[in-house]
């Protein structure tokens, strides 16, 4: 399996050129998922909190549970509630973006799709002034 610090490489180089930190907890585990897959939906969750967080930090940690690999991406922020359900549609993006922001809407719809083919849990919520994202992925035994 590709390691995630893997996929997040170029990730960094962006955040470092847009000044922003990436603070990252990660455990290296063997998970059920195409490995091409599962970078696609990393760099599509980390680049969107890089380019959508408020301040110039994103948070990457991975933690166990059960027989779930979660993989959580935070950043300063908050998606109106009316935005969270429509978010994983394509092409979806809120009025409430900045305008500079580019990006095809499609990035998340793509999560979304990646998740779905191996009926695996996702989910972007609002807590507490960060806008996180989640996705549970299940480890290789």
């Amino acid at each position: 399996t590709s390691s995630i610090n893997e996929y997040l490489a170029p990730l960094e180089e962006l955040a470092s050129q847009n000044k922003i930190t990436i603070h990252k907890k990660i455990i290296n585990q063997d998970v059920l998922i195409n490995d091409e897959l599962l970078g696609i939906m990393i760099v599509n969750l980390v680049k969107n909190a890089i380019v959508y967080t408020t301040d110039k930090n994103v948070y990457i940690e991975t933690t166990i549970l059960d027989n779930d690999y979660i993989f959580t991406v935070k950043n300063k922020g908050k998606i109106a509630e009316e935005d969270l359900e429509k978010i994983f549609e394509s092409f979806y993006r809120s009025d409430n973006v900045k305008i500079d922001k580019n990006g095809s809407g499609l990035g998340l719809f793509i999560v979304k799709q990646i998740c779905e083919i191996y009926k695996y849990q996702y989910k972007i919520f609002n807590d507490n002034g960060f806008v996180t994202a989640k996705v549970n992925i299940k480890i290789k035994k």
